[in-house]
């Protein structure tokens, strides 16, 4: 397993680090802290690329990616 310092992992996926932490709060990822830093293990900052693009390019607001087809 892979991990990435949050502010390196919003960088690559250009948004912030606090739109990550929203996700985390939001218990859409998962990160992992460590001596006071927080990391994203790769599986999660590849889940936070998908949230990204269903925000940025298919338009879908947080109560729509939060539900459940089904």
């Amino acid at each position: 397993m892979a991990y990435t310092p949050l502010n390196r992992s919003a960088q690559r996926l250009g948004t912030d680090k606090e739109t990550l932490q929203r996700f985390r709060q939001l218990r859409r990822i998962a990160c992992l802290e460590e001596g006071g830093a927080e990391y994203l293990e790769d599986h999660q900052e590849y889940k936070a690329k998908f949230i990204l693009y269903l925000q940025r390019e298919r338009g879908f607001d947080a109560l729509q990616i939060g539900k459940n087809p089904g």
